[in-house]
């Protein structure tokens, strides 16, 4: 299915462009970027949106934070919106810390698969994912992470059904901060976690999952301002 703002790939939809601006501005536009329609979302205080995807039912899922439940902090906001870009629902989650959704992908049974960080008591951030039903209602959520900062920027799901996350943390490592990735099964449990990194601070953007026979990418921002690629099977960890 096409229509100029989305397709349908291998069973999965995927936005051919989808800008979700730092304003909060979702712009949903043709292969040729003529507008087709413009969306603020804006609840009068500071909201922002980190990521956005296009989900089976020809709408979309936006990710990011609002402080709207609490003025000295963020909470993680997620909308659940139609093909013309009207809220069919939202929820903020943990608002009365910090915590902000920075990845957000769409699972096989409508749910959604959501990561970024949290930090409820505005002392050590922890990475930080949510599985939600359809109507975005909490199935489990668990935080990872040690006595310093840690959060995950991107997400992506895996051929055995888990999750692979990148981000960082200043908690494990060599450095001020590392690159960090996670790869959890199905529940969310760690079935490993490695850090990547010098001295200086690194931290992971952005990744592409592996799949047979070829390496798994990360974007990267580190204190030699060097992306990387890190081959599964030559990993550097911790």
């Amino acid at each position: 299915m096409t229509d100029g703002c989305h397709a349908i790939d291998r069973g999965r939809p995927r936005v051919r462009r989808l800008l979700a601006a730092l304003t909060g501005a979702l712009v949903c536009s043709s292969p040729a970027y003529a507008a087709q329609w413009a969306q603020i979302y804006d609840t009068g205080l500071l909201d922002f949106a980190t990521s956005a995807e296009a989900t089976a039912d020809g709408g979309f899922i936006v990710a990011g934070a609002t402080n709207v439940l609490n003025l000295s902090g963020f909470g993680a906001w997620l909308l659940k919106l139609d093909t013309n870009g009207a809220i069919i629902w939202q929820h903020v989650y943990d608002g009365a810390g910090e915590a902000t959704a920075n990845a957000v992908r769409q699972l096989d049974d409508g749910g959604y698969i959501v990561a970024g960080f949290r930090n409820p008591t505005f002392t050590d951030r922890d990475a930080w994912v949510l599985r939600l039903d359809p109507d975005g209602d909490v199935v489990w959520q668990k935080s990872y992470g040690g006595a310093g900062n840690d959060a995950v920027k991107s997400l992506e799901r895996t051929s055995d059904g888990g999750y692979i996350m990148a981000g960082y943390s200043t908690s494990f490592g060599a450095g001020d901060s590392d690159g960090w990735v996670l790869k959890l099964d199905a529940d969310g449990n760690v079935i490993w976690q490695k850090t990547y990194g010098g001295t200086g601070p690194d931290e992971f953007n952005s990744r592409s999952a592996p799949s047979a026979g070829r390496p798994m990418v990360v974007t990267s921002r580190s204190g030699r301002q060097t992306p990387r690629s890190v081959p599964e099977g030559n990993r550097r960890g911790s």
